[in-house]
């Protein structure tokens, strides 16, 4: 597993990934937000699987173009296994930012 900033069809790809509706922003809105450009690629990360599947997010939001203010999802799809991996990797990508 891979933890890498994403494509805009990565960061496409994360906004529908398969979590728990409790858990996690519909993916409806987060799409909303990423077409209305407070949640960017550039401020993202994601974890990929060995096929390069998006399995884990990671996503930074903000209305200031220049800069997010919050990080707004971060989570891992339930079947990946030890999940406090991914995340932890995911949270480090985050704090790069």
């Amino acid at each position: 597993m891979r933890v890498v900033q994403p494509s805009a069809a990565q960061l496409a790809s994360a906004a529908t990934m398969g979590v728990a509706a409790e858990t996690s922003l519909p993916a409806g809105e987060i799409v909303a937000e990423i077409e209305a450009g407070r949640i960017r690629p550039e401020w993202s990360v994601v974890a990929v699987d060995e096929s390069d599947a998006v399995v884990g997010r990671a996503l930074w939001w903000g209305r200031d173009p220049a800069v997010p203010i919050a990080l707004d999802v971060w989570d891992v799809q339930a079947q990946v296994r030890d999940r406090g991996v991914p995340l932890g990797n995911l949270g480090q990508g985050a704090a790069s930012m």
